[in-house]
């Protein structure tokens, strides 16, 4: 029984490898790589394969570590036995930031190549690379030579391209095939695939908008191919080939030899779903179309990233002598095309499941940071300069309704701040639960109530700042909406994630904290920080619904707006004697409205803080 490790498990193509080769009779004992996180899964899959304890080990490991992340027993013990080994382990996410995919793809790749240096009886290693390690190259890219310096689309594709330099490096001492699958699709029988990304973005919009698919024109690059293979031909082929000398230090392309532009395939996708051929327009209409799709709010509005736009415009043909060679030895058919795409298409049109983003929920979060920062500010300058906010605000308005509201009143004021301030709050939620539906739709409400009220008020006194802060407030009601519905399209708003308490969304805990440790700053331990602010939050969900929120209230004018008001930097920033002096000034101010939070808090924290056995201990009750 010849003894593998497994990269990736229970992943899409790992998972394949396994079915594969217990389908073609391998005697192979699988040890399987997975993160603890994942461990439930990789045993469930293992049991859907039909895999017998006999046949398998799952060991909990990281590859971003070094070691692998395995205990020095289990290390040693691999080590010694794994004459093969597949490394289907990365991230694979277009959308993801540069020093992220790093880790999980360079430095992983890395850990993995130093642990096989210590396998004795190590007689393979079967990297699995990507097609797109050629970046934007155009012409035909050749299976056994890297790229010299492409220009490369994403962090995916660069980091994959740094992978495999660091692979080829150590070629000379480890035996090594390298195989670069393009685009992955579904089986090329049923169709069926456990992920929902590349073509799938496309089809599920053009699912969506079906009925207005006579208007949509072809979209797709004659001078663009798009190069896409099913997961079934890729599985056999690292199946067959992983475990064959004779493709020993060769680098394959599991590719379509002939792939077809992305006209094609958009012509492919528009009439399989509408039953209809798309109108042509010019080519560089078409192109300016994609680029302008790849821009906010388009984006938002169709649900295609701007990462999947960007291989409509791939002009590369990657080169498959080694792969057919390997095809012709194992006699495995490449697939056409023509019918690859009809399963996939149909699949994608029965089984409507919501498909990661991971893009569009750091673009939100990039939106949630900023209007934090906006109500924040907007906020502290209606306390400070009132009159010099809205001088600005009414510079283009009639003397009559500028002077109106340029009045004082002693309502407007403090009904903007607590208004700004309570946006800033719903964003800091939003930012901690962007999943979080009723969040949602209160913050759309919200905005566009907001709306109405400046549309009449600048409709019954005639005020052109009236009249923009409406348009302003309903611009970001129109795009927060959009956000919702891709939000909605790609993940699940499940009756679990919609009952979670706002009120643990909206309190602060590393201010409490702060503020607890202020009544013992040496006695306090972390696990006692813990469960102190836990018992705080539980606490506070208790109380009457005005009480409940006044706390909150006075958490954030502690923590931001009084400290300012008297010099200070906000109270997480302060030292603790420079807390402690805070504090003491807050408690002696002159004005109750500043001392009544600092009361309320202390009240209640107090509560817990002295409840905690390492305090007691330090004030001699235990």
């Amino acid at each position: 029984m010849e003894q593998v490790l497994l990269t990736g498990f229970p992943g899409f193509l790992a998972a394949r490898l396994v079915r594969d080769a217990r389908a073609a009779g391998r005697a192979v004992y699988w040890h399987c790589l997975v993160l603890p996180s994942e461990l439930a899964a990789a045993h469930a899959c293992a049991a859907t394969l039909g895999l017998a304890a006999a046949d398998y080990r799952i060991y909990a490991a990281d590859i971003r570590k070094p070691g692998l992340g395995l205990p020095a027993a289990d290390l040693q013990a691999v080590q010694s036995v794994v004459q093969r080994c597949f490394h289907f382990a990365a991230l694979y996410d277009l959308t993801a930031d540069t020093a992220t995919s790093r880790i999980a793809n360079v430095f992983g790749t890395a850990n993995v190549l130093d642990f096989l240096a210590g396998c004795s009886q190590l007689r393979r290693f079967n990297y699995i690379s990507t097609c797109y390690v050629a970046g934007t190259a155009a012409g035909e890219i050749l299976e056994d030579a890297l790229p010299t310096a492409p220009q490369f689309r994403n962090a995916y594709e660069a980091t994959k391209y740094e992978a495999e330099q660091l692979v080829r490096a150590r070629m000379a001492q480890l035996p090594t095939t390298i195989f670069r699958p393009a685009v992955v699709v579904g089986d090329s029988a049923s169709g069926e695939t456990q992920k929902f990304d590349g073509p799938y973005v496309l089809m599920v919009f053009l699912r969506k908008i079906h009925r207005l698919l006579w208007a949509l024109p072809n979209l797709g690059l004659p001078t663009s191919s798009f190069n896409a293979v099913p997961v079934d031909f890729v599985g056999r082929v690292i199946g067959a080939a992983g475990f064959d000398d004779a493709s020993d230090g060769q680098t394959l392309h599991l590719a379509d030899p002939e792939p077809p532009s992305t006209a094609e395939v958009f012509d492919t996708i528009a009439h399989r779903i509408g039953g209809r051929h798309p109108y042509a327009i010019p080519v560089a209409a078409r192109w300016l179309l994609l680029h302008l799709l790849r821009w906010f709010p388009l984006n938002l509005l169709t649900g295609i990233p701007a990462q999947t736009i960007d291989y409509f415009f791939h002009r590369g043909r990657f080169a498959t002598t080694n792969l057919q060679a390997a095809c012709a030895r194992h006699g495995i058919p490449i697939p056409s095309w023509r019918a690859v795409y009809p399963p996939i298409i149909d699949f994608a049109i029965r089984w409507n499941r919501p498909f990661h983003n991971a893009g569009l929920l750091r673009q939100f979060d990039r939106w949630c940071h900023g209007f934090q920062w906006i109500y924040g500010l907007l906020a502290l300058a209606f306390i400070v300069a009132p009159s010099t906010i809205v001088t600005l605000l009414t510079r283009w308005d009639a003397p009559a309704s500028s002077a109106l509201l340029q009045q004082d009143h002693p309502l407007w004021r403090p009904l903007a701040i607590s208004f700004l301030i309570g946006l800033m709050l719903i964003v800091t939620a939003l930012r901690r639960a962007p999943t979080d539906m009723a969040l949602h739709r209160y913050m759309i409400a919200v905005k566009t109530s907001s709306t109405l009220l400046f549309i009449g008020l600048a409709l019954l006194h005639g005020s052109v700042a009236l009249a923009l802060s409406a348009g302003t407030d309903g611009t970001i009601a129109l795009m927060h909406t959009l956000f919702l519905l891709q939000l909605q399209r790609g993940r699940a708003f499940g009756p679990a994630q919609r009952q979670k308490v706002f009120v643990a969304r909206l309190l602060p805990y590393r201010f409490l904290r702060a503020f607890c440790r202020s009544f013992a700053p040496d006695a306090l331990t972390a696990a006692d920080e813990d469960a102190m602010v836990g018992e705080i939050v539980q606490h506070v969900q208790r109380l009457p619904w005005t009480l409940r929120y006044g706390f909150i209230a006075a958490c954030y004018l502690i923590m931001y707006l009084v400290p300012l008001r008297y010099g200070y930097l906000p109270y997480v920033l302060l030292s603790e004697p420079q807390r402690r002096r805070c504090l003491q000034r807050l408690q002696r101010a002159r004005h109750w409205m500043i001392r009544m939070p600092v009361y309320g808090l202390k009240t209640v924290c107090a509560l817990y803080v002295y409840k905690q056995p390492s305090v007691q201990a330090a004030i001699g009750y235990r």
